[in-house]
């Protein structure tokens, strides 16, 4: 056995040299190391090594790790992975992006089902997907069918309020005559939060 040679012939215990590659055979590997003095009393250890055909993905999502944004905002995530060898080769092959989304901590199986992105290593919502004052958690687990191993990469979101908008209707500057009445209408306003309302629908005054 590679090993077994290795260690009778050319290991050195202080300073330790390295084990070169290929010496131990893929899967798990029991080391069993044996130490005497010259006293003849002996201790023995034990340490268990997997040797691995590949590696675990790699796996990151582009951009911050933490941001805020307001509901209004789209949001959009690309993820990227790659799995490298020994020899110092990466692959993209194989490869199996999952998305979980999770909402103050909690899993969220409602909101990927809106995912309006059609490929699997990125995930994008439209506008007014997320509540305001809520942490999301967006994970990306990516598996290599070819070893079963896995990795996970995310990203928070802090949901923002977004701004109140006041519009007046007629612009920044008006004429009236003298005596008249001026009138100034803003029911035209907008919260960010609520789309589609104006001004007292949308809860302001």
């Amino acid at each position: 056995m590679a090993a077994q040679a290795f260690f009778r012939t050319d290991y050195v215990v202080s300073p330790p040299n390295a084990v070169p590659l290929g010496t131990f055979p893929t899967g798990l590997n029991n080391i069993l190391v044996t130490a005497c003095n010259f006293l003849g009393q002996c201790g023995i250890g034990s340490q268990q090594l997997t040797v691995l055909t590949r590696n675990a993905p790699v796996v990151s999502i582009r951009g911050d790790s933490s941001s805020s944004i307001t509901t209004s905002q789209a949001v959009q995530f690309s993820g990227d992975a790659f799995v490298s060898s020994c020899d110092g080769t990466t692959s993209r092959a194989d490869l199996t992006y999952t998305w979980a989304v999770f909402v103050d901590g909690s899993q969220d199986f409602l909101l990927p089902k809106v995912d309006t992105s059609r490929q699997f290593d990125t995930f994008a919502l439209p506008s007014n997907s997320l509540a305001v004052g809520s942490l999301y958690t967006f994970m990306l687990t990516v598996l290599d069918s070819r070893s079963s191993l896995s990795s996970v990469d995310s990203v928070s979101l802090n949901v923002i309020p977004g701004d109140i908008m006041a519009v007046i209707e007629g612009g920044a500057t008006t004429a009236v005559q003298f005596g008249g009445v001026l009138t100034l209408d803003a029911s035209d306003s907008l919260d960010q939060d609520k789309p589609g309302l104006t001004g007292l629908a949308a809860g302001l005054s």
